[in-house]
């Protein structure tokens, strides 16, 4: 467990408005797809939060909100294949052997393709096979945990990605707190 600072259910509803105030903000733009990914510390919250979007938008055409429960997902956006997980479990070495082997479609039919995780909270990118894997930061703040094991002075950042549909990757932006 993390420690909260209030009642996990305040923290759970506050939570699920900012999320649906930031996709209500880019819906605006163009469609929003949510992927729901568990980390290793809020498996059922992240679960309850995915199935509160997938009843919130149920009838939005401009959102999708994929919360199955597959702890590893695919999302193909023109040439480009990405994979999302937390990364505690998976070796990364096996990522691209995995993608291959439970998108082989996606994978044939891309030439661009990335993983994205965020277990070990610090900004990491490595390319083998063909397939970057990439390590994102945390926003979050140095609990007692953390402190004691001497896991302390780790940039708090947030990462967004662009893609070219034909190109893949093209930048990132980062906000650093």
């Amino acid at each position: 467990p993390q420690q909260d600072d209030t009642r996990w259910q305040k923290s759970f509803v506050e939570g699920r408005k900012l999320l649906v105030q930031a996709i209500d903000s880019l819906r605006e733009k163009a469609p929003v797809d949510v992927i729901v990914i568990p980390g290793n510390h809020d498996v059922q919250r992240s679960f309850y939060v995915g199935d509160s979007l997938e009843c919130w938008y149920h009838n939005c055409r401009e959102v999708n909100v994929d919360n199955s429960p597959s702890p590893r997902k695919y999302y193909k956006y023109g040439a480009s294949l990405l994979g999302f997980t937390h990364g505690k479990e998976e070796k990364p070495v096996m990522l691209p052997i995995l993608m291959a082997s439970e998108s082989p479609k996606e994978w044939a039919e891309t030439k661009h393709r990335e993983w994205h995780l965020g277990h070990l909270h610090k900004t990491f990118a490595d390319e083998s096979y063909g397939v970057v894997t990439r390590i994102l930061p945390s926003l979050a703040a140095t609990d007692s945990w953390h402190k004691t094991k001497g896991f302390v002075g780790n940039m708090k950042a947030a990462q967004a990605y662009l893609w070219d549909k034909e190109k893949g990757y093209t930048a990132h932006f980062q906000y650093t707190v």
